[in-house]
This record gives structure tokens, sequence and C-alpha cells, in this order.
């Protein structure tokens, strides 16, 4: 939330698409710059914002309000690929967030799986919740793998840098890896690097309770921040 406050920490980033959970529906950031928003509060809902040059395309209305579908063109107008931005969010009615990406992998696994994709965004969960990597094997069986795991050769539980620290009622921090990036196999073979910013700059400082998971990709050098 506050992006106004952070755009010098967004600027940092050097992003090219950025995937804005927990964001307002129109932020000074975006004043000059390509933005599209979902949310049931203006508040606080699901922004992706493009910079230098790339712009966004609205793909159909999803039926989760807090799905963000898009066309990504680079700043000469060519399709680079497609974004599917999400936030799960606890709300009556929505089920719990696993459910919530349960549901999004059954209404959009199969179009996702072919051709240029990428799935971003907060998803409130992580391993070793069962429910979480039931839905990793499911998007695995449709070729869809995180940016993070598939750069650093590690299986999910086996994270070294978490994206969220919580403080839990009592005091007692903990610390998930829950923000993700993922690729279909179509782009998987233009991953580049994946960054993970720190705790010490982002939650100690204020900023987040969350940490920046930054994808570099081949081709155009896109990169998508969630």
């Amino acid at each position: 939330m506050a992006l106004d406050r952070k755009a010098n920490a967004l600027t940092s980033l050097a992003a090219d698409v950025l995937v804005l959970p927990e964001a307002s529906s129109n932020p000074r950031v975006a004043a000059e710059a390509e933005y599209l928003w979902r949310g049931r509060s203006a508040h606080k809902g699901l922004g992706v914002l493009a910079l230098n040059g790339w712009r966004l395309e609205a793909l159909d209305d999803p039926q989760h309000p807090w799905e963000l579908a898009a066309r990504l063109h680079d700043p000469h107008g060519l399709e680079y690929a497609s974004l599917l931005a999400l936030w799960t969010v606890q709300a009556p009615g929505w089920g719990s967030y696993t459910r919530q990406l349960a549901r999004t992998i059954d209404r959009w696994g199969e179009r996702v799986s072919t051709g240029r994709w990428i799935v971003a965004g907060d998803l409130n969960a992580s391993a070793p919740d069962r429910r979480h990597l039931a839905n990793v094997a499911a998007l695995h069986a449709l070729g869809i793998r995180s940016a993070y795991h598939q750069a650093r050769c590690v299986e999910h539980g086996e994270e070294a840098h978490p994206t969220l620290r919580w403080t839990a009622p009592g005091g007692a921090r903990r610390t998930y890896h829950c923000d993700l990036v993922l690729l279909s196999a179509a782009l998987t073979p233009f991953l580049v690097d994946v960054a993970v910013g720190s705790i010490a700059d982002w939650v100690e400082s204020g900023l987040s309770d969350h940490c920046p998971v930054t994808v570099t990709l081949q081709d155009d050098a896109l990169a998508g921040t969630a």
C-alpha cells in the first residue's frame, strides 16, 4: 500500500512491469505510466504498472476480483507475452488462499499452459502446506514453473530467500516464500536471473512486510516484478 510513498523504492527495482498487490486504484506514480487495476476497495486492490515504454492491453474480465490479465507490449509495440496477475485475499465467500489459487488454475490453466505467459503475485501460501504443494504440482503438470525455483534449482520449501515476514499474535516473527513469478514452458528458456529483495531493505525499513521478486528474461530484457 501507499505506493506514492514508495516511489523511490519502486524505481530502484529498474523493472519494466510491476505486479502490485494491495495497491490503490489511482496512485500518483501511475500518472505517466500504463496502469491497470482491479479490486473492491479503491484503496486496496491489485495493480499492474508498466514503465519504460511498455504497454498493457487488458484481456477479458476474470471472475475473481483480484485477478488481472493483460498482454504486454514492448516499447516498439510488439507483443512480448501475456500476464496473469494474482492476489489471494481473505474475504467472505472466497475460501482459503490455496482454494482460490486452485480455482484460478481450473479457470486459466489450459490457457496459460500454451504460449508465453507470466503468472505473478502474492499467493499467501507456501510449503510445507500440502494444499499449496498440490497447486504447485498442478501448475507443473501444465508446464508452469516458479522462476525462483527454476533459477536456484531448489524445491518448494527449500527457499533461502523469504518474501514475507509476518508477525504473529504474541510478537513471534515468521517468514514465508509466498510471492511467486511463474513462467509457462514457452518462456522458461528465456529466464536469466531472479532476485529477491532483502528483509533489511524492505521489511525492517518499514516499506512493506513483503520483499519484491524480480525476474529478468532474455529477449527485449523484460523485467517483471511481483
